[in-house]
């Protein structure tokens, strides 16, 4: 039979094997936390991504057929239309998009430079992020979640933007010269 402190001997031991397992559930459930500011700047930064390339489309709808090579001095590199920025002033600048989807565009991209040049791991609860998110024109109020906001708002400007290019040729680099 066991004794008094035999038991409390047992106990203090069950104890701190308690306290242990709490310690490395804490650090599991940190290291969770940690591991999703990589899923919220993942869709914060391919969704951008997606956009950016339906807004390239958009723009070549509306421009003369490209050679690869004109198209590339164009769109890449140092080109004018490198950046997401620059297709998205000047897609409004030529009445491709209406100034809400402008508008829309620009906080989007501000969400993306946020999460890319951080320093720190962020997530869409961030409150600089979550402003920037509600204030997007026409957002989805019932979506409880910023992320969900920000996919559904994304998901409409993608589409928006395929609608643009649906009836154009999808190769802009048939030609092989330059149009002058």
């Amino acid at each position: 039979m066991a004794t008094l402190a035999d038991v409390m001997s047992r106990f203090s031991e069950l104890n701190a094997e308690v306290d242990s397992l709490r310690t490395k559930f804490e650090s599991f459930s940190a290291t969770i936390d940690f591991a999703g500011t990589f899923t919220d700047s993942h869709h914060a930064i391919i969704g951008v991504s997606e956009l950016d390339n339906a807004l390239e489309l958009a723009l070549l709808s509306k421009m003369h057929r490209l050679n690869r090579e004109l198209k590339d001095r164009i769109f890449d590199g140092y080109g004018p239309l490198n950046t997401f920025a620059a297709k998205i002033d000047i897609a409004y600048a030529l009445e491709i998009i209406p100034k809400e989807f402008y508008e829309s565009l620009r906080k989007i991209n501000k969400v993306r430079v946020k999460f890319a040049h951080s320093k720190f791991f962020l997530n869409f609860q961030d409150p600089e992020i979550s402003a920037i998110i509600d204030s997007l024109p026409n957002l989805d109020l019932t979506i409880e979640d910023r992320k969900g906001r920000y996919l559904k708002k994304l998901g409409q400007l993608k589409t928006h933007l395929g609608r643009l290019t649906a009836s154009q040729p999808s190769d802009q680099t048939i030609n092989s010269e330059p149009q002058s």
